[in-house]
């Protein structure tokens, strides 16, 4: 499934499915794309719409900073399950390495099992847990060491 970076023109669908997050990061896309990495995934084949870039509208993105925290990740609900999110997460960690960046992080809902699931299975280990940082409850802080 390709991935790639975001281009200013990606900033719309993005922002739509920053949407769908039950918590997202205040104001990360207001001013277009913010510094740090941020890829969006699209299917291979897809459509292109007329006035979207050539190589398709994306259906995932992640974005992580230049520190090695990765703040957001999100997949539209009709394309999950395919394997975007953990290409996406694993075309950034590799991005983040390059950069030299030698610790990755973020956080979770403890009780997004599915979310967990994925960065467990790509080296992540709850570091500590943040009681009551969610809506929904507590907040898992895991890391991955990149070196």
């Amino acid at each position: 499934m390709p991935v790639r970076e975001a281009t200013p023109s990606d900033v719309p669908l993005v922002r739509a499915l920053q949407s769908l997050l039950p918590e997202p990061v205040d104001d990360l896309f207001a001013d277009g794309l913010p510094g740090g990495i941020t890829l969006v995934a699209v299917p291979a084949g897809a459509w292109t719409p007329p006035g979207a870039s050539a190589s398709g509208q994306p259906v995932g993105y992640v974005h992580a900073y230049d520190t090695g925290y990765v703040s957001e990740l999100a997949v539209a609900p009709e394309h999950r399950g395919r394997g975007h999110g953990r290409d996406l997460l694993s075309r950034c960690l590799a991005e983040l390495r390059a950069r030299g960046v030698d610790r990755a992080e973020l956080e979770v809902a403890a009780d997004n099992d599915r979310a967990r699931s994925l960065y467990e299975s790509l080296g992540f280990a709850v570091a500590e847990r943040r009681p009551d940082r969610y809506e929904s409850g507590d907040g898992l802080r895991m890391t991955v060491d990149l070196d």
